[in-house]
């Protein structure tokens, strides 16, 4: 390990993403599960229309299938051990005295390592892959409650990243996609996460958020500490994370709370920054950190209801938003698959040219969000 170890988080957890994901790409395209053995049989029975000059090689054709198997096996170990290895540098700096760890790896302890860790934040913002963005879906959510070392660990990351982070703005982008890509999904639940005993507590992350379960009703007139959100409701919980005051992220007044949220964060938005999507939306007065939404006051787009999240990438006249969804019935028991995503938007159209979530179908090529808007 040397005397020194400097561990780029980025470069750890993007080469386990890139050897996977090129592992996967091998099997569905090699090996026993792919077009590799048709191809040899292909040739095979060519070989046998010339003379049969390939009948001796069938033994040794049916050895490269296997070879690409065992191949593909390797790089999924290999990928396995990236993330063993990144969990490993996890436990020791959240163990760290003095900048002096122990490194535990696969069993055998490296004593005295002195760590310096660099790319926490670009770790974060690598999890928003527009490889796995376009036709991903969102995973299934939690059957239970995080361990105590599970959660130890993502409230690790989500600090060191969050430390990283030069503004509100930033933090913002970067508390969204943390909840929507690192953190375990949660399942959408409307009036999910309104209290703010949910979002002030002592934990950057509650743990309860970690127990998740499907098919949870519409209760939270009812019980105050529900442990998912809705869209408003995380919403505001990264704009709190970030540093934004109780005033831009509250919905709560003299105890009661209010059932139109998205339009209270509107209210408390910069209204000099409100564009709508459109021909005259001027990309250059967005940016990572601001809020788009839509509301059903007057339906502008596709879609005739409230809806709000973050915008966590920008390049040029597109945005990616990180929200949380619940299908086509946010007041009726959620499906397992409703939660956590990401939208890509054209602004000068409003058109959806990308969907994570599992309504993808359902919305690409239409309005979906309509505008945009900074906090205060």
């Amino acid at each position: 390990m040397g005397d020194r170890t400097i561990i780029n988080y980025n470069l750890v957890a993007q080469s386990s993403k890139n050897i996977n994901k090129s592992a996967n790409e091998l099997r569905t395209t090699s090996g026993v599960n792919g077009d590799l053995p048709n191809l040899i049989t292909q040739i095979i029975n060519e070989g046998k229309n010339h003379d049969d000059c390939l009948s001796s090689f069938e033994g040794e054709l049916d050895q490269v299938v296997s070879d690409v198997d065992n191949s593909i096996i390797k790089m999924e170990e290999l990928s396995a051990f990236c993330m063993v290895a990144f969990n490993a540098f996890l436990d020791a700096e959240a163990n760290i005295k003095d900048g002096i760890a122990t490194i535990t790896i696969n069993g055998t302890d490296f004593p005295n390592v002195k760590i310096e860790s660099s790319g926490m934040k670009e770790y974060v913002n690598s999890m928003l892959d527009s490889d796995d963005l376009a036709g991903s879906t969102n995973p299934n959510t939690l059957s239970g409650p995080l361990t105590e070392e599970e959660w130890q660990r993502y409230e690790l990351i989500f600090t060191k990243a969050m430390n990283e982070a030069t503004s509100k703005k930033e933090k913002a982008a970067i508390a969204a996609i943390f909840m929507t890509s690192v953190y375990p999904h949660m399942p959408y639940d409307w009036g999910g996460g309104h209290y703010p005993g949910d979002l002030t507590g002592e934990d950057s992350i509650n743990k309860e958020l970690g127990e998740t379960y499907n098919g949870l009703h519409c209760n939270f007139q009812e019980d105050h500490r529900l442990r998912t959100f809705d869209c408003s409701g995380f919403t505001s919980w990264v704009l709190k994370e970030a540093g934004f005051s109780k005033n831009t992220w509250s919905y709560v007044d003299s105890g009661n709370v209010y059932a139109n949220n998205v339009d209270l964060i509107v209210s408390n938005s910069n209204h000099d920054s409100i564009q709508q999507f459109g021909e005259n939306y001027n990309p250059d007065n967005c940016s990572i950190g601001d809020i788009a939404y839509m509301h059903n006051e007057e339906q502008v787009g596709d879609f005739n209801d409230d809806h709000i999240g973050v915008v966590v990438a920008k390049e040029g006249d597109i945005i990616t938003v990180a929200h949380i969804s619940g299908g086509s019935a946010p007041h009726d028991l959620q499906a397992e698959s409703a939660g956590m995503g990401y939208t890509k938007i054209n602004t000068k159209t409003g058109e959806v040219l990308d969907d994570s979530t599992t309504s993808k179908e359902d919305r690409i090529g239409k309005v979906y969000f309509t505008h945009t808007a900074s906090m205060e």
